[in-house]
Parts: C-alpha cells; structure tokens; sequence
C-alpha cells in the first residue's frame, strides 16, 4: 500500500536514455515523456516540465574568459568522474550526485553546460486499452558557447619526472571524455493524484563528440591567436657566421698559430661518408614557437601553480614585457604555434655558391611539452661539387609563412649568412681570400624556367614585342609565388642576353650548351679535324684524338730539352728548371728554383697596404733619420718570410761586398734572404743611433750579424744593396708539398717548360697562370673505350701506337681538370691522363639535361619495325636516363594538306612498308593551325574523322617519311585533293592528287628523293636542324618544330 506522497515509477515514463547532440547544426532534439496515471488525478507540468542536470564541465557563457585554455582547472569541480579529492575538488561528490536535482522531490532549475535548456513542443491525450495517456513532447536545445579545457601540457618546465607528463595525458584524457559522453538526469516536473508537486528523475547520458574539438584546441599549441606571421619572426635566425664566431672564435692554420674564425663553419661539423654535408638547424628557430598569451603577460603565459614561481616563461614575461613592444631586428614579438607553417621560396644554384649545392628548406623542432614544437628552418650544404676553395654567402631568403589560426600568410625574408670552405682548404681570415656573394644574383630556377617556357610558347622572342606586358600579367597570375622575382624588366632582360629560343620551341640552347658543341662526330683523326676540348664538348673519342695529339706534341718538346735535371716525370717537369742555394742566416740554407734566364724564378713581392704607413714611407723614400726603424718594423710584419728575398741587380763593383755580407749570386741577379736583410737592417739601426763608424761617408765599417763578420762599405749599401727589389721565389720541396701556384711560378720563368707544361694540363683555376682551360666532357662511359676501335687511327696520322691510360672510368657531364703524365727517362709511348673531379659548368647550367651530352653523341639508327615510333612528337633523337646510347630515327617531315569534300566525314591511311603499327601516326590541324588531335589505329588503317561541313575543308598534318615510307590514303566517303612536300631539309613537292570516292583505289604519297635523303640524317644533321630552329629540345629527345614546318613555304 501506497502512502502520501510517493513516487509512482509505473505512472511517469520517458523515451530518453540517450540525448544525441551529434549534428554540426545545432539543431534542438525531440523527446517525450508520458504520463499513465491520468485517469487517477496524476498531471504533467504545464510549464517547465523538463530540466537537465550534468556532469559536463561549467564555466561557458558564465565565467569571463578573455584567453581560452589558460586556468581551466577550476571550472571542472562539477564533474562527477573527477571529484572524488585532488584535481577539480567542489561541493559536489558522488555518494550526493542525484542530489543536485531536485531538493525535497522538487525539480531544479537544471544544470549542463551542454544544454540551453528545455521548450515544451505540444502536449496531447490519447487512449488506450489500460486508460488515457498524456503526452508531452519537448526539445532540447543545445548550447553553443565554446567550453575551454586545461591545456594538454603545463605551461611550466619544471616536472617531477616523466610519468608526470604521462599523468598530465592520463588527466587530458579524462577531460575529453567527461565533455563528449556525459552522465546527467532527466528531471520530469509533476503533480501527484493528491495534487502534490513532485520530480521523477531519469539516469541519461549526453553525447557530443563535437566537444572534441574543443580538446584537439587544448591539445595543439596554436601560439597567439592574434599575431601576425612577420610577429613571430626572428631575422637573424640564419645568420650561421655569427652563431659560429661566438662558438668557435678562432681557428688553427697549418703553421699551428691562431687567428679569428670568422664564423667558418668548423671542418668538424661536416658529416656524411666523405666529410661533405654539413646541415644547420636555425637555433634560435626562424619563428619563436611558444603558447598563447593570458592575461597577466602580453607575451608570455604566467603559470597558474604557484608552486611554479620561477618558470621559464614566467620570467620572460617579467624580463621583457616592457622592451617588447617593437620588434627588434634580432628577435620576436610573439609567439607563432606548433600548426603553422614554412614553405621555402628561393633556391639557390651552384653558380651562385661556388659549385657547393646549398638548399634551405623547412623542418620542425622543438619540445611538445614545453610548448616550443614548431616550424623552422634548416640549411645544408653539400660541398662535394664545390670548385671554389671558400665561400662567403649573404643572400636573402624567401619563405611564405601560414598561421593555422587564423589562416594568413605572409611571405617574409631571412638573411642567410655562412662561411664554409672546400674540404681540405684551411681557411686563413684574409681578405678576398673567398667568394662573396652579397645578394642572390640568380632568379629561382623554375620561375625563370617557367616564364621563358612561357614566352617560348607564345613565339616572343624579342624584348621590344609588345605582347610581354600581357603575357608577364598572365604569367603572375598562374604563379603567385614567382611575383618578387619576375617582372616586365626581367622578361625583356631574358630576351636581351643572347638567349636562343626557336619560334615553336620553349628552350634556350644556349643553357643547354649547343654553343659548346662545334661537332658529334669527327671526319677523322687528324689534327686539323680534332675538336679542342678546352672550348668544346668531347666525347669519348674526341678526348683520346685531342690528348694523343698533345701527347704527340709534348714527346717532341720534350726530346728537345737540353737538360731534364732531377725531372723524371712530365708532372714534376718544372725541375728541369735547376735549382740555386740561397745563404740563410736565422735557419738552414734553401734550394730555389731558377729561371731560363740564369736567375731565381720569382716574381715582385708587393708589401700589403695594412703595414705601410704614410710617414714611415716618406722616410724610407728620403732615406731620412728613422728610415732603417722604419724598414724594420714593416718588414718584420710580412708573413711567409722563409719565401721572400731582397734581390740586387748584379754590380761587379761591389762584389767583395756581396760576399763579405753572405749574399748569393744567381745569373746576373744577387740575393739575401728577407731575415737576413732584417738582420742586417737592425744592426745598421743601432750603430746610426750610437752614431757608429758606418754613419760615416765613405768610410768602411765592420758588422757583425747573423754570425757573420763582414766590413761595409756604406757605398756600396745605400747605391746597390738598399735599393735592391722584394721578390718572392720558390723554395724546392717534395712534389706533393709544392703548392701548385709556386709550380705556375716556375714554369711562367721558363718559357720551354711551360709551353710543354701548356700541353699537358688542363685547369680553370690556373688559366691565368698560363696553362690550358679544363675539359668539357660528355657522359662517357667507360673512359677510353675508342682507344680499342682499330679503326680510330685507319689513316696515318702520327699517333700510331701512342695510347692513354685514364685513373677514372666514366665521366659525367661536365668540366674536369686533367693532367697529363709520363717516365721522361723511359721511351714510352703511353701516358697517364689524371682526371680531375667534376666543376658546374656556369655558362651552361642545363647541360645535364642535354639529349647529345646524355649519350655522348652516340646514337644508333632505329629498326626498320621501329621507323615510325613516336611520329605525333617528330622524334628525331631519343634517349632514356641513364642509357649510354640513343636513337635516331631516319625520316623527314611531310607536309599534307588535304582539303576535303564537304560531305566527308573521315580520311584512313596506311604506310606500304611492312612497319611495327603504333596507335597514333599524324597529328592533325585546321585550316587556321588549330590542333585537331591524333589519329586513331583502327581495321588496319589509321583514320582521323572530321564533321561534314558542306563545304570543302582543309586538314593539315605531319607524315615523318622513312625509307620506305610509301603512304597510301583512301576516301570515307567523297574524298578529296591532296597536296604534299617535304618541309624538313629537300623541299621536295611531291605532284597534287585527287582521293577518289569510297570503293576505289586510294593514292600513294610517294618519293624517291625524300626516301633516300631520308636514310641519310645524321646526328650531324640533327644537330644543324636544332641550331636553325628546325627542331626542339625535349625532356631526353630532340623533336621537330612542327609550328615551323607548318608555317614554312
């Protein structure tokens, strides 16, 4: 039995257990609930009828936040799984959970920050067998307001230990949960059958997974909100010669003395199997990476423990709240996030960076639990290709960067600053000792590639067409990322500096080194034929050719010399030069290197402007009273002593002077080392301000220096001695310890020697010390193969029996130094060819791509089943990557212009020969040289189709002829007249046909003379047509220009 005011579970129901706010439209939910105690006096609520309590976090639209995710702990005490002590403690606990409801059996007024509230819908009565039954339908309308979560790491450095940081994801986790999947009641307002208000609640959960979102927000560090990219900049980011000089501020020569760094990147930092990559990661990064700001720093967060009190970006804030508000050069305002982004705009080629291949690109670093985990830039270096021995680059580099927050971008400039040096090469901190570059002097590659591809598609050639404006505007708009390199100016300056662009074709031959190919193959092997491989592209066998004719030359010079010395080999022929031991005071005695004239082989010595001084220079110049001091001091300051030497024209006069003195007479010259002459200087200097007997005219005086008793004659000093020149010469070493511009010195002082020194080595870097340019090469693998070919010297030509042994196997294309080497004392008719490694070829920096260079002008006629492959492109010469070889198919362009009759609908054709049947043949155009598109392989017959027009039509096309090539074409319907001619190289018109209708015979396009001349193109040929504009070049072939030949007459 029933007592007063009970709660009668059997009278009040509810179809919700589940409320689902799941929908990206926050549209309101219908629910129901039924009463089935109507008739007994039972009521629902007429107004209020449904409140929702929940466990889901508060604080949105409640509390004012003006951050999100900073301080969100508080907020989280209503939450039922998180409020049994610790983290989230409130007033609320489990064991009173239900009692947050209803107070004394009356409803609340509802609590859950997911839910806005409640609307009665409509409300009905029913009946059914047991009774009436009263029904309300209601909504639940969801809240939209945003509800901020605890970040998913502190804002603090400072942790316990590592299962903190997992305690803190534990913790997040939990979080999440508590937001998406929800515990709450149902509250149902109600009047009893004794007219007594009561609440019946209902256990439901409350779905969101929306809400995760809000967690991915407290998950990712996003940085602040509000800034701008250029904000989070730090522009010094790249300057690597300044990171460098704090870090190693000096460095150690080969002497073992120390001078300052510089900034040269430290040979200890290069990695990778040979010692050649060196990668810099921007530190400090190019973007300050850090959290989001609260309301206590404008830059920094303040952590909200206060057991934290001294975290790391607690005392940024404090440190440099009131300087930030500008941005400096060297640093950020705020602070960018873990989602944004860098994308590289500027590359660098190797011309610009002395033949090392530099790359800046983007990476991420960082720390995810510091907040610090974000874009950056990092630099590497490749130095295995580099020419020159040290390179200084400022250069400026662009980079777009993209806030994920607020989805700006901004393109923003780093200086890139770095000094690194060739393997091997010790830097020495003098000036102009390295390449500069202070600006980057090429555009980015492919925006300059992009834009003459462009104008090479559209026939500009010239810069005063008047269609550049136009094209350069199109242009920009398709390639936004190219706007800070191209402009008007740049697009007529590409069209003013000799570039080679063929009306039809898209491709400068110029930077693809056409103009550094004079032949691809040789008429024979004399010299008159041979191609010079200093000034121009050589295979395989025009290298042997040329350095067996030098091989030739250098065996005759050689057997002319009178006297070899200690030479015994071509490369140490300077030795033949002899040498002369020079008298030296403060070490032992040196051999130097002679002349042809009788003398030391030396040039001036010019002392560096740094030690000379305005006064100290009039002084010397007027022999005044401190001119001595005054010598010695400068002298005294010019390194690499042990080279230089006072040299004294020869006087027979004083020539018991010379002797007392210790100085040596080589030819007509005399000298004295420079420390000698120190020496002697300083004991002058001496006896001047003791006022001595050598300060007296014409009276001889005795001196005593470097060991050496020697009597003066103040005459003979300041007439000869004091006068005499500042040289510096070559001291005799071991071969491998010579420095090669000392061995440049000694052959530019005997002209015999260096014109067989001319012939025999091959280096860029010393052209201007005499000897011959580097090679150019081709792909050439493997080296001296020709040398086996028993008809490379079929004719008489001086070389027979002379060979050359290479130490590499292969080349690639590209420069290469070469020396060339042999047993002078041995009769041999062999010699060594000493190959360099590769240089950049600047002149010509798409010569890798070069079809010619790729196979070393080796191509091979195709099959006769193969003549008619790749027809619609006009192959002439074809190769793949990485073949030795290539093809070239023998045929020439044939013109056909058909004009049909205007009720034919198709045209069929078919060659006579017996060739391997491809899809596609002729490539098709209207009247007006608009593409009509490929014919199709069909029923044995290839056939293009066109719509009847009524009137006649002309179609225009190309059939590349082979030998062979017979033609036969044949009606649809009605045919027509069929005009031809050979457009490539014979100008042969063929006689005007008429197609008779379908059921008869066809024609036949037929030639001798384009058939013959057809099998006889060469790769010669080939090459002419390419520099006349007759062909293009492609991506690994060389094709016809079929928009020339169309337009041909």
């Amino acid at each position: 039995m029933r007592r007063l005011g009970d709660i009668d579970r059997d009278c009040i129901k509810t179809n919700v257990t589940r409320i689902n706010l799941n929908s990206f439209i926050m549209s309101p939910q219908k629910y129901s609930v039924y009463n089935y105690c109507y008739d007994i006096g039972v009521q629902l609520a007429r107004a209020n009828i449904a409140t929702i309590n929940c466990s889901a976090p508060i604080g949105a639209g409640i509390h004012s936040l003006p951050y999100l995710q900073v301080g969100m702990e508080p907020y989280y005490a209503n939450q039922y799984q998180l409020g049994m002590g610790g983290y989230g403690q409130g007033a609320y606990r489990y064991n009173n959970y239900h009692q947050f409801s209803s107070n004394g059996g009356v409803c609340g007024i509802g609590s859950c920050s997911l839910i806005t509230g409640t609307n009665i819908r409509q409300r009905d009565i029913s009946q059914s067998s047991t009774g009436s039954v009263e029904r309300v339908d209601f909504d639940v309308v969801p809240n939209p307001n945003y509800i901020p979560q605890r970040r998913l790491f502190n804002n603090q450095t400072g942790t316990a230990g590592l299962f903190q940081n997992v305690g803190d994801i534990r913790q997040w986790a939990t979080e999440t949960d508590a937001r998406t999947d929800v515990y709450g009641n149902l509250n149902i307002n109600y009047t009893n059958a004794y007219g007594v208000q009561e609440c019946m609640e209902f256990p439901i959960t409350i779905s969101d997974m929306w809400r995760i979102g809000e967690s991915i927000d407290s998950a990712l560090n996003w940085g602040d909100p509000l800034a701008r990219p250029s904000e989070c900049q730090r522009l010094s980011a790249l300057d690597i010669i300044s990171y460098w000089s704090k870090r190693n501020p000096t460095v150690t020569t080969i002497k073992g003395t120390y001078t300052s760094s510089s900034g040269v990147v430290p040979e200890t930092e290069y990695t990778g199997s040979n010692k050649n990559i060196y990668i810099y990661i921007a530190d400090p990064g190019a973007l300050r990476i850090g959290p989001m700001p609260n309301t206590i720093s404008q830059y920094y967060p303040q952590a909200i423990n206060t057991a934290y009190n001294y975290t790391y970006f607690q005392q940024q804030a404090l440190q440099s709240t009131a300087s930030k508000t500008q941005a400096s050069s060297d640093d950020a305002r705020a602070n960018c996030g873990l989602t944004d982004s860098i994308k590289v705009i500027t590359k660098l080629s190797p011309e610009q960076t002395g033949g090392a291949r530099v790359t800046v690109e983007s990476t991420h670093t960082g720390s995810l639990f510091k907040n610090s985990y974000g874009p950056n830039l990092m630099v590497q270096v490749d130095r295995s290709t580099m020419t020159a021995n040290c390179v200084k680059l400022e250069v400026p580099i662009k980079a777009s960067v993209t806030r994920a927050i607020t989805m700006e971008t901004q393109e923003l400039t780093w200086n890139l600053r770095i000094l690194f040096t060739k393997q091997g090469y010790t830097y020495k901190g003098i000036e102009g000792e390295c390449m500069s570059v202070s600006k980057s002097e090429a555009l980015p590659t492919d925006c300059i590639e992009k834009l003459r591809n462009k104008m090479g598609s559209e026939g500009i050639t010239k810069a005063d067409d008047s269609r550049i404006n136009e094209i350069v505007k199109k242009f920009l708009e398709e390639n936004k990322l190219c706007e800070p390199y191209i402009s008007v100016e740049v697009a007529k300056q590409l069209l003013s500096t000799g570039t080679t662009i063929a009306t039809g074709c898209n491709a400068d031959l110029k930077e693809y080194g056409f103009d550094l190919i004079q032949k691809v193959e040789l008429e024979d092997h004399s010299k008159a034929n041979m191609v010079d491989c200093t000034k121009y592209f050589c295979n395989d066998e025009m290298l042997n050719v040329f350095l067996l004719h030098r091989f030739s030359e250098i065996k005759q010079k050689v057997d002319a010399l009178s006297n070899k010395n200690n030479a015994k080999n071509l490369i140490e022929l300077y030795k033949a030069s002899g040498v002369s031991k020079i008298k030296n005071c403060t070490g032992p005695d040196h051999n130097y290197y002679k002349s042809s004239t009788g003398a030391l082989a030396t040039k001036n010595y010019t002392i560096s402007k740094d030690l000379l001084e305005a006064s100290k220079v009039e002084w010397i110049n007027s022999l005044g009273d401190s001119a001595l001091n005054d010598m010695v001091k400068i002298l005294e300051g010019i390194k690499d002593k042990e080279k230089i030497l006072l040299e004294v024209d020869y006087n027979k006069d004083y020539d018991g002077q010379y002797t007392g003195l210790g100085m040596t007479r080589v030819g007509n010259k005399t000298y004295m080392t420079l420390n000698g002459y120190i020496e002697l200087l300083k004991v002058l200097s001496v006896n001047e301000a003791n006022k001595g007997d050598c300060t007296i005219d014409n009276k001889t005086c005795e001196v005593t220096y470097c060991g050496w008793k020697a009597n003066l004659n103040p005459t003979a000093f300041y007439n000869s001695i004091i006068r005499g020149r500042l040289v510096e010469g070559v001291i005799e070493k071991e071969h491998e310890n010579m420095d090669k511009f000392d061995i440049e010195l000694v052959y530019s002082n005997n002209p015999q020697l260096q014109a067989i020194h001319k012939l025999a080595k091959f280096d860029s870097e010393l052209v201007k010390e005499g000897v011959s340019g580097s090679l150019l090469l081709t792909n050439i693998n493997p080296l001296g193969e020709s040398q086996g070919n028993d008809l490379i010297f079929s004719k008489a030509t001086g070389l027979e029996g002379l060979k050359i042994e290479f130490n590499k196997t292969k080349t690639e294309i590209g420069k290469y130094s070469v020396e060339l080497d042999y047993d002078l004392s041995n009769n041999t008719k062999t010699i060594k060819a000493i190959v360099g490694e590769k240089e950049i070829i600047k002149e010509t920096p798409r010569a890798v791509d070069n079809v010619f260079l790729k196979t070393g002008f080796n191509f091979l006629p195709s099959t006769k089943q193969n003549a008619l492959l790749g027809t619609t492109k006009g192959t002439i010469l074809e190769t793949m990557d990485g073949a030795s070889r290539g093809v070239i198919f023998k045929r020439l362009p044939v013109r056909l212009n058909i004009t049909l009759n205007g009720t034919e609908k198709e045209l069929s054709y078919n060659p006579v020969a017996d060739f391997y049947k491809l899809p596609e043949l002729i490539k098709w155009y209207n009247s007006n040289g608009v593409e009509i598109g490929n014919d199709k392989y069909i029923g044995g017959r290839y056939t293009i189709s066109v719509k009847p027009t009524g009137t006649p039509q002309t179609i225009k096309g190309i059939y590349y002829y082979p030998q062979g090539g017979e033609l036969g074409i044949y009606a649809g319907i009605t045919g027509g007249i069929v005009n031809a001619k050979e457009v490539g190289i014979t100008n042969t018109t063929l006689p005007t046909q008429t197609i008779p209708g379908a059921g008869q015979n066809g024609i036949a396009i037929q030639s001798i003379t384009v058939s013959e001349e057809a099998e006889k193109l060469t790769v010669t040929k080939a090459l002419e047509l390419l520099k006349s504009g007759k062909a293009c070049i492609q991506t690994n072939s060389i094709v016809w220009n079929e928009k020339m030949l169309m337009e041909a007459n």
